[in-house]
């Protein structure tokens, strides 16, 4: 039945009698109750009335129910119930959630599902020998190494290579990369790549020709962000709002419902409404994670569907979906050729085909129902899985790993030829973490930690006998070195002592893009507790997406950020400054939705101290100094902070400033400007004749720097200790440092003289922006790489201290791999919540309820009630 729109309606139930139940509903066990009174002199009636109606939205509900009248025998206490409401995505309440547990009789239902922690893979290798080793690298473009005869290497060549090349076609948003049978894709901002071999249709492109460059996968609905992505032999599927695959399907393995290869991407709607989190493929089957439950499609001849039976010989194919037998509490998937494992915290259960020792148990032609096989303890719980031809890995908690399965060509890197025991893998060098793992067909690879150019980093080490290995064991001394890469567009750079933050776009014209940081443990944006540790390469905060316009660094505090024209802000929060109360939260990992009084879209956002500040709607708020964000100032169309100083450009052309969260302003004696930044030195540029003025940033005594004089400027960036730099009409950039240039926080390209105005210059450099305000100097050069020098001040860019050095620090040819981010992310319909990090319900499906009561004294429980269906608004 649909609510019809605008319309709470009470929704119809569906009766259910529960076996055993008698037909006024009471029901009745043999077994006494603590005072030792025989239920059969106690009716406990099952809840009546419950009635569940959707939110306008669509993804909030609200559950009503009578009251349970008391009606017992026990006269020696109080009598009164406790009402439980739970609710599935399936009308056979497979895996129920509890919605609520209480004496009310009526509850919202805001969803409050555990958001999906899904792992972006930035390493992966395949099951053949003929198949490549690609990875993420740390400019987020990819490369790979190994065979590359029909194009898999995806460098527009055709040959094989020992050493990682840079894939052809300007990737450079990259979150997680697949290799299949000779073929690999990946995930590029908001669509999907391909390259290599094509001969079901496994590039998505429409055609069956290989491809030495990425292809762009088609059929693909636009706007929706992948969330998984999945490759098997030679077919490969997607988690957007929904799942689509493509590739060969002979077997129903797509999950189409027919049994045919599919050139471009189609919806694999076999699954139905199943929220998907994780995907694994084999040769003809395709399985899914689906709250912790796991479901497979396609051919079972070798058990590969876990349900106890075995397809016949003669038997065709079923292209409906199955639940594998027994699974609950699942948390991560993975498949090779004809064998699939699954996850729990200290568990793997494995199904298939067994002769290898594939399911981490002896040898065996195969078992059609999961083997499982407790590999860890709770204090190293498993944290991912991965599996290939003749066997799989497990990674745990404390960076450790056990593999099992064949070693015949040193994949496990101990033991003999057969390994049925999941056997921890040894690491040599001086980095013994194990940050990453993927097992191929002939070899295995991982993300270690390790000291790369005297700093803590992490690298890729391979071991086996494939193309490309550097050891017949993980070794974090011999890390394959990626090539340097380039990106389309460097939005924006700001930089600080403790962190660089960066917007990279996929166009040269259009000021967004997404946001990645390196530096700090609680600047980054993407999950690490407050530890002071630093991180050396960029990664992309999944939580913004790809619809950032500004970012700005506060000292050594926090960060903010704007995308898609609402402001968040993370890391500490000791005066409330990332926008919520410090008794709420001292520190946040992830961005969190700053939530600003007025209307209308954010379109900047600084980071001071202790404090920040927003424009919206041409009003500037400021929260932090232990205050909520409130109004400041009104028509403003600039601001810009540094420590606990602001200043506004203001509708009329006029600045104005002010300390932290205070309305007190000083008014600047400067009319007609064009651009502010505030520093050490406040400056402005005067729209007519580009003058160039600057103030103390407390006061208002305003003066021309003589070093400005005879130039016309364009803007200007305020820096620390008395630097400042700033654009002329023909785009060039001038800067200059004011007292013991030892002392001050350097700017690449020039000499670091103090008191001399110089231009900056860089080598091939036809473009330069600085950042504002002016901290640690990066700048971007021709839009498209940033270099920075080093000092004694950063502990951000590789150089000497006190050394006026230019050091391009993003992207350069590193032996740096990014560990494999996790992404938050809802089920289809759903919508994050960035406080808490759940789901709402999903808008557009439909849930079902019921609930029970238990008596609070002689604990008897009613049977459950007659089940409620809640369908989507129409």
């Amino acid at each position: 039945m649909q609510l019809k729109r605008g319309l709470l309606l009470l929704l119809a139930a569906v009766i259910a009698v529960p076996i055993g139940v008698a037909g006024s509903g009471a029901y009745f066990t043999s077994t006494p109750n603590a005072q030792g009174v025989a239920a059969s002199a106690a009716s406990v009636p099952a809840p009546t009335g419950l009635a569940v109606t959707r939110s306008s939205d669509d993804i909030y509900a609200q559950a009503s129910w009578a009251a349970v009248a008391a009606d017992s025998p026990v006269n020696d206490g109080l009598r009164a119930f406790d009402y439980q409401l739970e609710r599935s995505s399936t009308p056979e309440f497979l895996n129920p959630v509890t919605v609520y547990s209480g004496r009310a009789t009526s509850t919202p239902d805001a969803g409050k599902s555990a958001a999906t922690r899904m792992l972006n893979q930035t390493l992966a290798i395949g099951p053949t020998a003929e198949s490549p080793v690609c990875a993420v690298n740390a400019f987020r473009g990819v490369s790979c190494w190994g065979a590359g005869g029909l194009g898999q290497l995806g460098n527009a060549a055709s040959g094989s290579s020992a050493t990682p090349v840079a894939v052809a076609g300007g990737l450079s948003e990259v979150s997680t990369v697949a290799v299949g049978d000779r073929f690999a894709c990946a995930v590029n901002a908001d669509a999907v790549y391909c390259w290599g071999r094509n001969q079901f249709g496994q590039l998505g492109d429409g055609t069956t020709v290989n491809r030495s460059t990425p292809v762009k996968v088609q059929g693909l609905p636009a706007g929706q962000v992948a969330q998984t992505l999945a490759v098997g032999y030679d077919s490969a599927c997607v988690v957007l709002d929904e799942m689509w695959c493509w590739g060969r399907g002979d077997r129903g393995q797509l999950g189409t419902g027919t049994a045919s290869n599919q050139g471009f991407a189609v919806r694999a709607a076999a699954f139905g409404d199943l929220p998907i989190s994780a995907v694994a493929m084999g040769v003809n089957h395709s399985c899914v994670l689906s709250e912790g439950a796991v479901y497979c499609v396609g051919a079972n001849k070798l058990g590969q569907k876990g349900t106890g039976v075995v397809q016949g010989a003669d038997e065709p194919d079923a292209l409906a979906v199955s639940r594998v037998s027994s699974l609950t509490g699942q948390q991560a998937l993975a498949s090779g050729p004809y064998s699939i494992c699954s996850a729990a915290a200290t568990t793997i259960s494995c199904w298939g085909q067994n002769t290898s020792a594939e399911l981490a148990a002896p040898a065996s032609a195969l078992s059609a129902t999961p083997v499982t096989t407790t590999v860890t303890s709770a204090s190293s719980a498993v944290q991912s899985i991965t599996m290939s031809d003749g066997g799989g890995c497990v990674r745990l908690a404390g960076d450790t790993a056990k593999c099992w399965g064949s070693n015949a060509n040193g994949q496990i890197a101990a033991g003999g030829a057969v390994v049925a025991t999941p056997t921890t893998v040894a690491v040599s060098g001086s980095g013994k973490k194990i940050q990453h793992i993927v097992r191929g067909g002939i070899a295995s690879c991982a993300v270690l930690a390790a000291t790369i150019d005297g700093k803590d980093g992490s690298g890729v080490s391979c071991w086996g006998t494939g193309t490309g290995t550097t050891s017949t064991a993980p070794d974090s001394g011999s890390l394959i070195q990626h090539p340097a890469g380039s990106v389309k567009s460097m939005v924006k750079v700001v930089a600080h002592n403790y962190a660089m933050c960066v917007i990279v776009g996929t166009d040269p014209n259009q000021q967004v893009g997404s946001a990645r940081c390196m530096g700090q443990s609680h600047l980054m944006g993407t999950g690490y507790s407050n530890d002071g540790a630093v991180h050396w390469t960029p990664e992309t905060i999944t939580l913004l997406g790809d619809t950032v316009t500004d970012i700005s660094l506060s000292h050594s505090s926090h960060v903010c950020a704007v995308s898609a024209g609402q402001a968040y802000c993370w890391g500490q929060n000791t005066s409330g400054q990332i926008g919520v109360a410090k008794s709420t939260t001292a520190y946040s990992a992830y961005p969190r939705l700053v939530a600003l009084p007025g209307s209308g879209d954010v379109t900047q956002v600084v980071a001071n101290d202790a404090t920040s500040c927003a424009i919206r709607n041409s009003s500037v708020y400021c929260w932090g100094a232990n205050t909520t964000p409130a109004l400041v100032l009104s028509g403003a169309t600039q601001i810009s902070g540094m420590g606990d100083q602001y200043c506004a450009l203001t509708t009329d052309q006029k600045v104005t400033c002010w300390t932290g969260v205070t309305k007190t302003f000083r008014a600047i004696a400067v009319t007609g400007i064009r651009d502010v930044s505030v520093g050490d030195v406040a400056c402005a540029v005067r729209t007519q004749g580009g003058t160039l003025y600057c103030w103390p940033p407390t006061g208002t005594t305003v003066t021309t720097p003589s070093a400005s004089n005879n130039a016309v400027w364009v803007d200007v960036e305020a820096g620390l200790l008395g630097k400042w730099c700033a654009r002329k009409a023909d785009q060039s950039v001038w800067c200059y440092i004011d007292g013991d240039s030892t002392r001050h926080q350097d700017v690449p390209g020039v000499s670091g003289v103090s008191g001399r105005l110089e231009k900056i210059t860089i080598t091939g450099a036809t473009t330069v922006s600085v950042p504002k305000p002016w901290s640690t100097g990066c700048v971007i050069v021709n839009v498209e790489r940033v270099v920075c020098s080093g000092s004694q001040w950063s502990q951000i860019v590789s150089a000497a201290n006190n050394a006026w050095t230019q050091t391009v620090i993003y992207p350069t040819a590193s032996k740096q791999n990014p560990t494999p981010s996790v992404s938050l992310g809802c089920a289809r319909g759903a919508k994050l919540d960035t406080v808490d990090l759940t789901c709402s319900l999903r808008a557009g499906s439909t849930y079902y309820y019921r609930i029970k009561t238990t008596e609070s004294l002689a604990r008897w429980r009613s049977p459950a009630s007659p089940t409620v269906t809640l369908a989507p608004r129409s």
